[in-house]
């Protein structure tokens, strides 16, 4: 997605990927691209709780970031917004019955 937008990456690790000694946050890798001042889009396979692009969020404006639109594959909990950024979703799973 980045080779197709000429865009920089940074890589997102959450929460629940991180050890137990590290910040109770989530964190950008610094080994990419910063993200100060720049416009990011969150980019995730599935979205069951909203958990982890709402911590995302959070790290990357604290970052001085600005997220413009999440984008995931699956998303399993009808979320269309999360801390002020829209989500866009390629599939909605809803439960029938």
């Amino acid at each position: 997605m980045a080779e197709i937008l000429g865009a920089d990456i940074s890589v997102f690790h959450p929460i629940k990927h991180r050890k137990m000694e590290e910040d109770a946050k989530g964190a950008i890798s610094s080994n990419f691209a910063s993200v100060e001042g720049r416009k990011v889009v969150i980019v995730d396979d599935v979205i069951t709780s909203g958990r982890t692009i709402s911590d995302a969020a959070r790290v990357f404006k604290d970052l001085g970031a600005i997220p413009i639109t999440v984008v995931v594959l699956i998303d399993k909990a009808g979320i269309s917004e999360v801390e002020n950024v829209p989500v866009e979703s390629l599939i909605k799973v809803s439960r029938l019955g």
